[in-house]
């Protein structure tokens, strides 16, 4: 009987032993999980903050380079904007020059057919083109370089007096008449207009 309990005893020794080591290993098999599983999330964030990195880096590569393209439109807009101020200003002062002409033109389709109007309107139509061609003239003077204006200003000089004999030589062919007057007026008005329109085409770029 006491060997019977002894062996019982013994038996119960043996499965509590047996049970310990079950739950020492089953710890340590746990113990090893946490290890690999806080291994796996330090590979995870390392790699996260690797993906930041480089998205932050991509970022500044792309601001970078969109500052720069803006910079070189920009210089670019400018160079165009003032190619084109340029081409503006030669449009609108020849544009001033068809108006004037279109306005006289019509004009002239109104005035009376008697020497005295005709000759007033021509004396009209050269003092009016004599103030377009000074317009054109003093824009001239703020657009070109001071040598280049010193040469037009001598060119201009000449052209008065080419304009005028003209004017003189056309009035000759009805010396003594009732048109001379009319004739040497006229002829300084349209020697004065192509000499306007001349400028514009020659200097003003």
């Amino acid at each position: 009987m006491k060997k019977l309990l002894l062996a019982g005893a013994l038996m119960l020794l043996l499965a509590a032993c047996g049970n310990e080591n079950d739950e020492g290993a089953k710890e340590a098999d746990n113990s090893m999980n946490d290890t690999d599983t806080t291994a796996e999330d330090t590979d995870e964030n390392a790699e996260n903050e690797g993906n930041v990195e480089e998205e932050t880096n991509m970022d500044e590569e792309s601001d970078t380079t969109a500052t720069e393209e803006q910079e070189e439109d920009s210089e670019v807009a400018e160079e165009g904007n003032s190619e084109e101020a340029d081409s503006d200003m030669k449009t609108i002062y020849r544009n001033k020059l068809v108006d004037l002409e279109e306005e006289l033109a019509a004009e002239e389709q109104e005035i009376g057919s008697t020497q005295r109007a005709l000759t007033e309107f021509a004396g009209k139509s050269f003092n009016m083109w004599d103030d377009a061609l000074n317009e054109v003239y003093a824009e001239l003077e703020k657009q070109l370089p001071e040598k280049e204006m010193e040469n037009l200003r001598k060119e201009q000089r000449e052209w008065i007096n080419i304009r005028d004999a003209k004017a003189e030589e056309e009035a000759a062919k009805y010396e003594g008449g009732s048109m001379e007057t009319m004739q040497y007026i006229s002829t300084q008005a349209q020697l004065t207009k192509e000499r306007s329109y001349e400028l514009i085409t020659k200097y003003m770029d």
